[in-house]
């Protein structure tokens, strides 16, 4: 079994370092699966996960004596993790060692591992071009609310008392600040759709207008405006095609999720429209971080595609663990930032890999965060509020604490 799952482990290392290389803005030769400029020809043999870059120095003047080193760390790391994280996950880790139903170790194992591939993708591209693409969370969010739909025990778990010992439960949208359970009628069912709607709203490709005759207003972004044509502007054929695309995803994913609340058991709507939460909070979550550090510093902080990682991140782990992660990222970042910059003066941040930190960290503490948030934090909305409320009046305070130093570093060089 382990020797197949590193197998696995190699070939899912290797498609995570081809969308690398060969998402976003910007495609690299580094990718075997891409035409280098140089002469050398590419075999099989480079095609394959490790032992195909220990088989490229020959391209080592045209793409770096040591570009091979993070591409075979990947799919090492894969090929090493995988398999520990089956052995971790059969073991019981992510209840602290108290059995769980057996059928529910497969469902952690494979949900987790597609939400870790994800994320390695995310952070990668990130850190080489300071983007996200939709093309990553995109089908990643579609996959994490599949999965809640069909597999409630996908979801992160929780113990509570049985009648001998703790028992293992699946954490759902009420549980935590002691919700009741007015998602189960009509008012959740559109509250899902709407969430869903206005995730698909914010994908949806926009353009910048500035002629709108609105009082007040410098700059309207209409987010389907390349599906049209305003004041003669004629819109590339390939970019309507995308928005009619998205478009069609909003359509059939609120019509899924409308046939969804009909059809389903308590059990499987609990767990979709947790999934559907954690999607709307963990994109607000950042999206409310976006501005405050944006206004605290001057200038823009982080890009639109930090706001859909985390709304990715939240339909897999659900809001709970989606406000988790939010509490557990943004001050590792500006620690380390802060580091960085005093360092090497670079206030560059992508801020997307640490979203991913975060998520990860989140899942393999799960066991021991999970208590100590819900009875200290978790316990009632209004608390939850408060210290969210102060988490964001603590960021504008550290950010505004970067701007000084960076000011004052400008100041002492000139």
């Amino acid at each position: 079994m382990y020797v197949l799952l590193a197998i696995i482990g190699a070939a899912i290392g290797a498609l995570i370092n081809a969308c690398v290389y060969s998402l976003g803005e910007k495609k690299s030769a580094i990718s075997p699966w891409i035409t280098a400029s140089q002469q050398t020809a590419r075999t099989w043999i480079h095609r394959l996960p490790v032992i195909g870059w220990l088989n490229r120095d020959a391209e080592a003047s045209e793409l770096g004596k040591r570009f091979w080193l993070r591409p075979l760390f990947i799919e090492l790391t894969w090929i090493i993790g995988l398999p520990f994280f089956y052995f971790w996950i059969f073991s019981d880790g992510l209840t602290g060692g108290v059995a769980a139903p057996a059928n529910w170790h497969f469902p952690w194992f494979v949900g987790h591992s597609i939400l870790f591939a994800f994320l390695f993708v995310a952070t990668f591209i990130d850190f080489d071009q300071r983007i996200i693409p939709d093309s990553i969370t995109l089908p990643g969010t579609l996959i994490a609310l599949l999965l809640a739909a069909l597999w409630p025990s996908f979801r992160l778990p929780q113990l509570v008392p049985g009648l001998v010992g703790m028992k293992v439960e699946s954490v759902d949208f009420a549980d935590g600040a002691a919700l009741p359970t007015w998602h189960m009628g009509s008012t959740g069912l559109l509250i899902a759709i709407a969430i869903y709607l206005i995730w698909i709203v914010a994908l949806l490709p926009k353009y910048p207008l500035t002629e709108l005759n609105c009082i007040g207003l410098k700059r309207v972004w209409v987010s389907t405006i390349r599906l049209l044509q305003y004041n003669g502007l004629k819109v590339r054929a390939k970019t309507r095609r995308l928005g009619w695309m998205y478009l069609g995803i909003g359509m059939l994913g609120a019509i899924l999720i409308a046939v969804a609340w009909t059809w389903m058991t308590p059990q499987y709507w609990n767990s979709l429209f947790g999934a559907v939460v954690g999607l709307g909070l963990g994109g607000i979550s950042i999206w409310l971080v976006r501005i405050v550090a944006s206004h605290s510093l001057g200038q823009e902080a982080m890009g639109f595609g930090d706001v859909t990682l985390m709304a990715m991140i939240g339909a897999f782990l659900g809001w709970q663990a989606a406000l988790i992660t939010f509490a557990v990222s943004p001050f590792a970042a500006l620690a380390i930032v802060l580091v960085c910059f005093l360092i090497t003066k670079e206030n560059e941040l992508a801020f997307g890999p640490y979203l991913c930190a975060g998520a990860m960290i989140t899942i393999f503490w799960w066991s021991s965060i999970w208590p100590k948030m819900l009875l200290q934090f978790f316990i009632s909305p209004m608390i939850l509020l408060g210290v969210l409320s102060f988490s964001l009046v603590l960021l504008m305070v550290m950010m505004l604490g970067i701007r000084m130093v960076k000011a004052g570093a400008s100041g002492s060089h000139s």
